[in-house]
């Protein structure tokens, strides 16, 4: 696979990236986990217009754009692991008379991964926290939980959000990983729970271990076109090494491919089909600091490096009219980037 890369911004501790769609224009977003950050979506045409969401607000986790909503987003800000009692905030955005206007949704502590789901047509905001409380960056005692509540049906409505807890007990947790058919995936120090969007009714939902090994970031997909989904994980909170498993005979995960290649903190997962083919990207924060590949071909796991050297720390893929594009948060050398791939 050949690639054109395109840096698109310098911005300190460049950390989320998501795929946007503005006043009908396709395109990447991009925010800082730095303190004063900002949110910039890049659209249209190579990615030359720039669209300023937000600026003054960082600790920025996810990005989330609202079903059916071009211009409507929501997004965690001010999550910092090393401040207690936590700030995090999970914030409304819309574009109103083309200017971005913003409400806070709800404070809740150590909000760290948080998505918007719809289930028997009703939108669903589900996060994730990493602790219920933290004395400092390293104090683990606590662990976090996976809450859920309705999303209000309009941005001008006055409201008050109480969630609801889902399950609780996971420490360190750090993946999350939606499958588009109704099951949404948590991943910690236990390992991946999966948790089930059962109806509308946040009390009917089922949550269930699927694999109980330390896991920092998670996906499931079917890498191999065999009809049965592999688990792609990195290792432990942070950790060094991704996994490829696939469930044999007896149920149980077996390792089919792993890659470390010097690597220090492998941080982000995506997978995008590329000509029918399913291909992981993996991004490196640390160490080899690479940008790679990894597709199921003639029977065995291949990876190709597509860069290197700039430290990314989270990456989102998008197929924009037959195009394929990954979209690329590099933390080490604080650039926005997007790359195009141009041949396979």
């Amino acid at each position: 696979m050949k690639f054109v890369k395109k840096n698109l911004v310098e911005m300190e501790r460049c950390y989320t990236v998501e795929p946007v769609n503005i006043d009908n224009k396709n395109g990447f977003a991009f925010a800082s986990d730095g303190e004063s950050g900002k949110g910039i979506a890049f659209l249209g045409n190579n990615f030359e217009e720039k669209e300023i969401i937000w600026e003054n607000a960082g600790g920025c986790m996810s990005i989330r754009q609202i079903p059916d909503k071009q211009n409507e987003f929501l997004t965690i800000h001010e999550f910092y692991l090393k401040k207690s009692p936590s700030l995090s905030k999970i914030v409304w955005l819309k574009k109103i008379n083309d200017t971005w206007v913003k409400k806070d949704l709800i404070h809740f502590p150590f909000i760290h991964r948080m998505d918007i789901v719809e289930v028997d047509n009703v939108k669903f905001v589900v996060f994730a926290t990493i602790s219920l409380f933290k004395k400092n960056k390293e104090d683990w005692e606590l662990p976090g939980a996976v809450y859920a509540f309705e999303l209000p049906k309009d941005y001008s409505e006055s409201f008050y959000i109480n969630p609801k807890l889902v399950f609780e007990g996971l420490y360190k947790n750090h993946g999350y990983f939606n499958n588009g058919k109704g099951q949404l995936y948590f991943s910690g120090a236990q390992g991946v729970v999966e948790l089930d969007l059962i109806d509308s009714h946040i009390e009917n939902w089922k949550i269930s271990t699927i694999y109980n090994e330390p896991t920092s970031d998670v996906l499931l997909y079917d890498l191999d076109k065999d009809g049965k989904k592999e688990l792609v994980k990195i290792d432990d909170f942070h950790g060094n090494t991704v996994r490829i498993l696939k469930k044999n005979k007896k149920n149980e995960y077996e390792e089919q491919y792993i890659y470390s290649n010097g690597a220090e903190i492998i941080h982000g997962l995506s997978v995008i089909e590329i000509e029918e083919t399913p291909v992981v990207i993996v991004s490196v924060r640390k160490g080899t600091a690479e940008l790679i590949a990894i597709q199921f071909v003639d029977g065995e796991y291949e990876k190709e490096v597509i860069d290197s050297g700039f430290g990314p720390i989270n990456v989102s893929t998008a197929n924009f009219e037959d195009k394929i594009y990954i979209g690329v948060a590099n933390h080490t050398t604080d650039k926005a980037s997007i790359y195009k791939l141009i041949d396979n």
